[in-house]
C-alpha cells in the first residue's frame, strides 16, 4: 500500500488546494525533494507572479529568468504588471503569435492589435526580444498604467504610447475573459470616448468576474455607462475615484468610421447585479448625481457594504431615499477619506433604524456629539464594529456613548492623528459598559486632568494620600473592573495620556496599579485581580509595560504566577521596554520575566516600544 505522503502528492488537485497555506520558499524546497514531487509543486510556484518595477528590471535583464517564465507561463493564474514589463511582454507575445503556427481551434484574433487607432502593433522580425507565449488561464490581473517617465523601456521596442498600451492591456484582459475573476486597472486615463467604449465592451464580456477595480476619473455619463456594462457576476465593484462633469451620450453610440464600428453597439445591462455586496462610490463634483445614485442602488438589491468618498456635491436625502427603497441588506458604511462632518452625521441619522452593523470613519474633524450619540442609540442592538481612525477630533462623550449603548459591539477602535482623542476617566466609569461581546478594544484613556501626578504613583503606603487620591484610586479600580467584565475580549490595546497637555501616549505612560496584586496583610496596593475575567485575551499592548519604575517596584512572584494562572490564552504582550543602553529593566524584573518566559514559553514579548506608539 502506498504511503499517505505518496497518495497526497499523487493528487495534484489536492496539493493545489492546500498550496496557499505555504510560502513560495516552502514550495521551492518541496520541489527539490524528488522528481515526482517536483512535477506537482514546481508549477505552483508560478501561480502568482508580481512583476512590479524593480522585479521587472531583474526579469528583463535575465535571459534565464525570461526562459523560465516562458516555460511556466501556462501555470500563471495571477499576475501584477507595470508598464516596464507589460509593454515588453505584449510585444514579445505579438512576435510569438506572428511566428507560431497554432491549431485552428486555438486561433487568437490579433487584427485589432494592428489597428492604428488601437494597439498599433506591426510585426518587425528584427526586434531582438525573446518571444513569450500568451497568458491564457489568468484568474487575477492587476495592471498599473502609472507614468513611466523615469523608466526606460527596452531599447529594441517602439517608444512607449500610453493610449495604445491601454487598448493592448484590455485586449489581454479579453484574451482571458473565460477565466478572470479579479481585475484591477490603476492610473487609468479614460479621456476619450473610444477608450471608455473599449473598457465597457471588455468588462461586459467577463462573465465570471467577481472583483473589478478601475482607478480613473470619468464624467457622470461615462460612469453610468461603465456601471451598466458590468457583468452580473460581480461581487465587489469600484469603477472610478472621481466623477467630474456631466459628459455626453456619444460613448454608447459608435458611428460609421469609428475604429470599433464593426464591433457593433454597446449592450448595456438591464438586469440587477444580484451578487454585488460591496460597492465603492467615487468622489464627485457633478451636480446631477442623484439619478445615477438611484440607478446604482436600484441595480444592487444584495448590497451589504458601501464605501463613500468625501462629500462635496452628493445629495444626502437622495442617497438615504435610495438606500431605504432599494438596498434592504445594506448594513456596513465606510468613510475612509472623511469629509464634511455634518453631511456624514446627516447620512448616519437618516439610515434605517437598527440596521447599521459596521461603521468605519477617518479624518473627521469633530463630529457633533449629539448626532453621533443618536446614531449609537438608533443602532444599539445591531452595531458590531466601530473603527474611527486618524480622527482630528472626537469627544469623550461619543466614546463613552458607544461603550454604554451598543450592546452588540465586537470591535471598537478610536485613534487620533493629533492630541485630544481620548476617553476621560470620569466618562469611563460613569455608566456600566454594556458591550459584553467586545473582542477588540483600542482606546486612549486620560488618567489625570492636570500635570500633578497622584500620590499613589509614588507612595503605595497611602500615608500621604489626599482625599482626591483615595477617590481617584477607587475610580481607577472601577475602570479596570469595566475592562475585566469584557469576558470575550481577545485584543486589548490600552493607551493612556497622563494629562490634558500631553498630546499623544508616550513610552513612559502607565496605568497605575494595573500590574500589582493587592495584599491587605502587607499593605500592598494593586488592581491586577480585576482583570481575571479576561480568559480569552490573546494580545495585550499599549501603556501596559512592566519596566516603568512605578510598576517595577510593585512586582513579584505573585504577579508572575497570576499571569500564568489567569490569562491562559495570552500570546503577545508589551511587557518589556528596552532603554537607550539596550538594558531591559532592573535585575529583579529581568529575573521575573525569565520566570514568566519559562512558565509560558508560548507567550511572545514585544521587546521594543517606540516613544509614540503607532496604532
Amino acid at each position: 500500500m502506498d504511503s499517505a505522503c505518496s497518495t497526497f502528492f499523487g493528487i495534484p488537485e489536492l496539493v493545489a488546494s492546500l498550496a496557499h497555506f505555504l510560502s513560495k520558499q516552502d514550495l521551492i524546497q518541496l520541489s527539490r525533494a524528488n522528481r515526482a514531487i517536483n512535477s506537482v509543486c514546481s508549477p505552483l510556484t508560478w501561480q502568482s507572479v508580481n512583476v512590479e518595477s524593480k522585479h521587472a528590471i531583474k526579469l528583463l535583464n535575465s535571459p534565464e529568468a525570461l526562459h523560465a517564465f516562458g516555460n511556466n507561463i501556462t501555470s500563471v493564474r495571477s499576475i501584477t504588471l507595470r508598464p516596464k514589463f507589460s509593454w515588453y511582454y505584449l510585444y514579445t507575445l505579438w512576435a510569438y503569435l506572428n511566428t507560431t503556427a497554432w491549431p485552428p481551434h486555438r486561433v487568437i484574433l490579433t487584427d485589432a492589435l494592428a489597428h492604428k487607432d488601437w494597439g498599433g502593433m506591426l510585426y518587425a522580425p528584427c526586434l531582438k526580444i525573446r518571444r513569450l507565449p500568451p497568458l491564457l488561464r489568468l484568474n487575477r490581473l492587476e495592471a498599473s498604467l502609472a507614468s513611466v517617465y523615469k523608466e526606460k523601456m527596452m531599447p529594441d521596442l517602439p517608444d512607449y504610447d500610453y493610449d495604445k498600451h491601454v487598448h493592448q492591456l484590455l485586449w489581454l484582459v479579453r484574451l482571458n475573459s473565460g477565466t478572470l475573476t479579479h481585475v484591477t486597472l490603476t492610473s487609468l486615463s479614460l479621456g476619450t470616448f473610444k477608450a471608455v467604449r473599449d473598457v465597457c465592451r471588455t468588462i461586459s464580456r467577463l462573465h465570471n468576474l467577481r472583483f473589478l477595480r478601475l482607478s480613473c476619473m470619468v464624467t457622470r455619463q461615462d460612469y453610468e455607462t461603465l456601471f451598466l456594462s458590468c457583468p452580473s457576476s460581480l461581487v465587489e465593484l469600484s469603477l472610478a475615484y472621481k466623477v467630474d462633469g456631466p459628459g455626453s451620450v456619444r460613448v454608447s453610440v459608435p458611428v460609421t468610421g469609428d475604429w470599433d464600428f464593426d464591433q457593433g453597439p454597446l449592450v448595456l445591462r438591464e438586469t440587477p447585479l444580484h451578487h454585488l455586496v460591496y460597492l465603492v462610490l467615487p468622489e464627485s463634483s457633478a451636480l446631477d448625481m442623484a439619478p445615477v445614485i438611484r440607478t446604482i442602488f436600484g441595480h444592487s438589491p444584495a448590497l451589504e457594504s458601501i464605501q463613500l468618498p468625501r462629500f462635496d456635491f452628493y445629495d444626502i436625502p437622495s442617497i438615504i431615499k435610495a438606500i431605504t427603497e432599494f438596498c434592504p441588506h445594506l448594513s456596513h458604511m465606510s468613510f475612509p477619506q472623511g469629509g464634511r462632518d455634518y453631511k456624514i452625521t446627516g447620512l448616519l441619522e437618516g439610515f434605517p433604524v437598527q440596521r447599521l452593523r459596521s461603521l468605519n470613519c477617518s479624518f473627521l474633524v469633530d463630529p457633533d456629539s449629539k448626532s453621533m450619540l443618536a446614531t449609537w442609540t438608533r443602532h444599539s442592538t445591531t452595531m458590531r464594529r466601530i473603527e474611527c481612525t486618524n480622527m482630528r477630533g472626537f469627544s469623550s462623550s461619543i466614546i463613552k456613548g458607544a461603550l454604554t449603548t451598543c450592546e452588540a459591539l465586537e470591535t471598537f477602535k478610536v485613534t487620533g492623528s493629533q492630541g485630544g482623542i481620548y476617553l476621560t476617566l470620569g466618562d469611563a466609569v460613569e455608566s456600566e459598559w454594556v458591550c459584553k461581546r467586545l473582542q477588540v478594544l483600542d482606546v486612549i484613556v486620560l488618567i489625570n486632568a492636570n500635570e500633578r501626578s497622584p500620590k499613589f504613583t509614588t507612595d503605595p503606603s497611602k500615608e500621604t494620600w489626599t482625599e482626591d487620591d483615595h477617590r481617584k484610586w477607587e475610580v481607577l479600580g472601577k475602570l479596570y473592573s469595566q475592562i475585566g467584565s469584557l469576558t470575550e475580549l481577545q485584543v486589548l490595546d490600552l493607551q493612556t495620556v497622563s494629562h490634558h497637555y500631553q498630546p499623544v501616549p508616550s513610552s513612559e505612560a502607565v496605568f497605575p496599579g494595573l500590574f500589582a496584586l493587592e495584599d491587605l496583610e502587607s499593605g500592598k496596593i494593586g488592581h491586577l485581580s480585576k482583570l481575571s475575567g479576561l480568559t480569552k485575551l490573546r494580545v495585550l499592548r499599549g501603556s501596559v509595560r512592566w519596566t516603568i519604575p512605578e510598576v517595577m517596584e510593585r512586582l513579584g512572584k505573585r504577579e508572575v504566577d497570576w499571569f500564568v494562572d489567569h490569562l491562559p490564552a495570552l500570546r503577545e504582550a508589551t511587557f518589556i521596554l528596552q532603554n537607550n543602553n539596550g538594558m531591559i529593566g532592573a535585575r529583579p524584573i529581568r529575573q521575573l520575566l525569565r520566570t514568566l518566559e519559562k512558565k509560558r514559553p508560548e507567550l511572545q514579548f514585544c521587546r521594543t516600544v517606540s516613544k509614540n506608539p503607532k496604532k
